[in-house]
């Protein structure tokens, strides 16, 4: 297993993107938002994303390991199904990526077909093809992007410009929070981001969020009750009573909490039956209104 330190700036933002696309085409029996339109989108965006990471200029930033995943994904048609089928940690990690980007595309979906207007915000975006699938399958206008990391925005813009002509708006957290009033800015959705942050600046986020935005669909790590973990940045089910979120039709937050990983979970353990010590202990949970 590569370190972090080898993927540079960009490299785990590259690899979640090109798992993804091999993820949802090797575990097709387990998603139902994702279309053959939008498996193309989804190719056709990473086929453009690693053709611009080609530039030399990029090289330090995907580090030691980023550059070799971009090198032998480029030069070896099979190199992503191979390292799904035999890689230990891409194994279960992509199975992952596919089940978190079916929801959020699902989740998306869902809203749009309930108010067509629908203005959101992809919080941590990384590589994901999310928001280019939604404005070139849906036609969203005021699609827009958060990341902390300053060469993402620019790789992201010059690929989607190539790829539709078009790209979502790149902001930052103290920008969007003022979108709410200026652009009937609706829905807030992240996945991958909030794990990343301490606990303390997770729950800042989300009680803006909770208190700013109609919609919204998050990924979180939670522990169960009594678990001792030395991850400090997982939820316990007290520290989601104390944020007192909203959640749509639900009266408690031990209910949301049981109901949005039931679908999760269920899934993974089908699809990888042997391997439930990735969900075992501390592990996603998507919360949504």
């Amino acid at each position: 297993m590569a370190k972090k330190s080898d993927f540079g700036s960009i490299g785990v933002p590259l690899s979640c993107s090109i798992f993804l696309e091999w993820a949802l085409n090797s575990y097709k029996p387990y998603i139902k938002s994702i279309n053959e339109d939008t498996l193309k989108i989804v190719h056709e965006w990473n086929t453009v994303l690693t053709a611009t990471l080609k530039n030399s200029k990029y090289k330090s930033n995907l580090g030691a390991t980023g550059d070799k995943l971009l090198h032998y994904t480029t030069e070896n048609i099979n190199f992503g199904s191979k390292c799904i089928a035999t890689a230990q940690d891409v194994n279960v990690q992509s199975l992952h990526y596919a089940l978190r980007f079916d929801k959020s595309v699902g989740f998306l979906r869902d809203k749009y077909e309930q108010a067509p207007k629908l203005r959101f915000c992809d919080l941590g975006i990384g590589f994901s093809p999310l928001s280019v699938v939604f404005q070139t399958q849906y036609g969203i206008e005021n699609v827009y992007c958060i990341d902390i990391v300053p060469e993402i925005a620019d790789i992201y813009t010059q690929s989607a410009y190539k790829l539709y002509g078009n790209a979502p708006d790149f902001i930052d957290w103290e920008t969007l929070q003022t979108k709410p009033e200026k652009t009937n800015l609706n829905t807030i959705i992240s996945v991958g981001c909030f794990p990343h942050m301490p606990i303390e600046t997770q729950k800042e986020y989300m009680r803006e969020i909770n208190d700013k935005f109609d919609n919204f669909f998050l990924e979180i790590k939670y522990k169960k009750q009594n678990q001792t973990t030395n991850i400090d940045n997982a939820f316990s089910l007290s520290d989601l009573q104390e944020l007192c979120l909203d959640f749509e039709n639900i009266m408690d937050v031990e209910t949301a909490v049981k109901r949005n990983a039931i679908d999760y979970l269920r899934k993974f353990m089908h699809a990888k039956p042997n391997r439930t010590d990735f969900i075992n202990n501390c592990r996603s949970l998507f919360l949504s209104r």
